[in-house]
């Protein structure tokens, strides 16, 4: 065994090292991947994913909000002097959507926008992830000055 680790390259032995080290790691996050797939599929709902807002879309909200933004497109192409698209958060989110309310408990990526004083809110669940969490959640907060 010592005369086949001295037979291979300073780069594979770094390799196989890493590799030696890092599958406790690897192991865990299989392990929490499939975790909480069974615990969502059983019922026992994290609590990120719990509180996570979803938005009740239907079409014909989608068609018109689509409309919005092909008629502020529109305006644009015939080279219009004064602009404005007005849009609101359940217009967002209907873009977002597509028209179909989203079932956060299949794994997968979502995302739900808040409109606030100045910003918008986005907010974003993922799972479940590979790595240490079972899943990832992230805000982001948009300011503008153009917000009503």
């Amino acid at each position: 065994m010592l005369n086949l680790f001295e037979n291979i390259n300073i780069i594979d032995r770094i390799s196989l090292i890493a590799i030696i080290l890092s599958s406790p790691v690897i192991i865990y996050s299989i392990w929490t991947y499939q975790k909480i797939i069974y615990d969502v599929k059983k019922g026992e709902i994290p609590e990120a994913l719990r509180d996570f807002p979803v938005y009740k879309a239907s079409p014909d909200s989608y068609l018109e909000a689509k409309n919005k933004v092909n008629c502020f497109v529109d305006l644009i192409v015939a080279n219009s002097k004064s602009l404005e698209m007005v849009i609101d958060q359940d217009d967002l989110n209907n873009l977002y959507t597509k028209g179909f309310t989203p079932n956060k408990y299949q794994p997968g990526r979502y995302f739900y926008y808040a409109f606030q004083e100045n910003c918008i809110c986005e907010k974003m669940i993922q799972w479940p992830v590979f790595g240490l969490s079972a899943y990832n959640v992230r805000e982001r907060i948009i300011y503008s000055e153009k917000l009503k």
